[in-house]
């Protein structure tokens, strides 16, 4: 048995995906999973990492949340290689990696066009924001109809408004419970395949371990004051 394998079954199996992606899922996770160790990352400047744009244009600073150091920005720097890779695989509009902690979703990876960094888990977070969703019903969700959902009163928010493809795939421990979130973004419509599924499924499972060392490096983490 490969290395994910029980990882990757667990998953299918619990999503309700079928199986005859698994071959491809295998494959993929080998490659990232390898990439998480080992990527060259001497081009990703640390400085794009820590200060990146929100959707309104304001500059998230992830420091404030999680301390600016070497080991902490090779860290980021591995999750963006294997982030990219997948992007730019399938190229779409935005990618986003969030880690949970606590009420709250956070940024960890932005590619592609921006987007909000802190996501509030709680009250009506659900149906702002996709990721919020995901992190709270472990669920991963796929709108390939963004007009339809927002119509249907399934999302809410002019963020949405361009958008017509969504998608979030949770990141769930071993132990049970979502560690993070993957999400994804479109402004056009394309035809769902399976490799592209299968890609973004195997980033989820090579992240679990990472994500909940991350989780344990961060205190007093809260939403920001508007």
């Amino acid at each position: 048995m490969g290395l994910y394998d029980a990882a990757i079954d667990n998953y299918l199996n619990e999503q309700g995906i079928d199986k005859q992606i698994k071959k491809i899922v295998r494959e993929q996770a080998n490659v990232l999973g390898i990439l998480l160790q080992h990527a060259n990352t001497e081009s990703i400047l640390p400085e794009t990492l820590w200060k990146t744009k929100n959707r309104d244009d304001s500059i998230f600073d992830l420091s404030n949340y999680w301390q600016q150091n070497d080991d902490n920005t090779k860290i980021l720097q591995n999750l963006y290689a294997v982030s990219d890779t997948v992007f730019g695989q399938h190229k779409c509009n935005h990618l986003s990696l969030f880690v949970v902690h606590n009420d709250i979703l956070l940024r960890l990876i932005t590619i592609g066009s921006s987007n909000d960094a802190v996501l509030n888990l709680g009250e009506d977070g659900w149906q702002k924001h996709l990721a919020a969703r995901v992190a709270t019903s472990a669920w991963l969700n796929i709108c390939d109809d963004c007009s339809l959902w927002l119509q249907n009163n399934d999302l809410s928010g002019s963020h949405y408004n361009n958008a017509k493809r969504l998608w979030a795939l949770p990141i769930c421990r071993k132990t049970g419970g979502v560690v993070g979130v993957l999400y994804g973004e479109d402004k056009i419509n394309k035809t769902w395949q399976s490799d592209l599924l299968a890609s973004w499924i195997a980033l989820a499972i090579v992240l679990p371990d990472l994500l909940e060392n991350i989780q344990s490096m961060f205190t007093n983490i809260s939403l920001p004051e508007k």
